[in-house]
């Protein structure tokens, strides 16, 4: 089954990605910690068993910043729509009218997402009458989802960015009568709170996954404190999303 994985994701320029994290990052900081992002994120999907992988960007000039940022045979393709859940569902038609039978979009907000992880997305994708598989995210979003077919009713009117992203799309599948298969969870890094749980998880496995971000925030440390004082409030992200 011809099998597509994409990273739907914002050039990395300053004041447009990473908002949320300033304070305690300077829109500088922000920008290069999500360069690190999608660095670390391409290195994770380019490994995936019997997919291909790419990119959904925007805008459309960052062509050539996305051709930098990854390996030459990933896809490359500009993003289509005014809101989040129009982006999305025009990323899957593209990609399915490019011929792909199973694909996945997912965001460039997880750096130390397992590959194991995608991989069973895929593993479930590719089963007989599986028709979705979500990875969850820990606030109620998902880190990715997959389908063999668009499902517009899984993309429309939801509200975007809540701690109902998961629960609503579950219950619109249902609804459907689709089935669905869920990938284990992880965490998007999208505030401070999250932030400071990231550096917990690179300070407790120096040498673990996410290189460029690990080297990224080792520099920003060597500066001086990161996060002298982060509260950590109940974080609502929603779904995945280039920011």
């Amino acid at each position: 089954m011809r099998s597509a994985l994409a990273i739907l994701a914002k050039a990395p320029r300053r004041g447009q990605v990473k908002t949320r994290m300033c304070p305690p990052l300077t829109p500088e900081q922000a920008t290069e910690l999500y360069r690190a992002f999608l660095l670390d994120t391409v290195q994770v999907i380019s490994a995936i068993d019997g997919v291909e992988a790419g990119v959904l960007f925007t805008p459309d000039e960052a062509l050539a910043d996305f051709r930098a940022l990854t390996p030459p045979h990933f896809f490359l393709v500009p993003q289509a729509g005014d809101g989040f859940g129009e982006r999305l569902a025009n990323g899957f038609r593209s990609l399915f009218q490019r011929g792909y039978e199973a694909v996945s979009i997912m965001d460039a907000d997880s750096p130390t997402l397992p590959r194991a992880h995608l991989q069973m997305m895929f593993d479930q994708l590719w089963q007989p009458g599986c028709d979705v598989s979500v990875g969850p995210c820990e606030d109620g979003g998902y880190w990715a989802i997959g389908m063999k077919q668009l499902h517009l009713s899984l993309l429309t009117g939801i509200t975007w960015s809540t701690p109902c992203v998961l629960s609503d799309t579950l219950q619109r599948a249902t609804g459907a009568h689709l089935r669905v298969e869920c990938a284990p969870s992880w965490y998007d890094v999208d505030d401070g709170a999250a932030l400071q749980r990231l550096l917990a998880e690179v300070n407790a496995a120096p040498l673990g996954p996410a290189r460029n971000t690990r080297q990224t925030l080792r520099q920003f440390m060597r500066a001086g404190p990161l996060l002298p004082d982060v509260p950590a409030p109940g974080r609502v992200l929603g779904a995945p999303h280039g920011r």
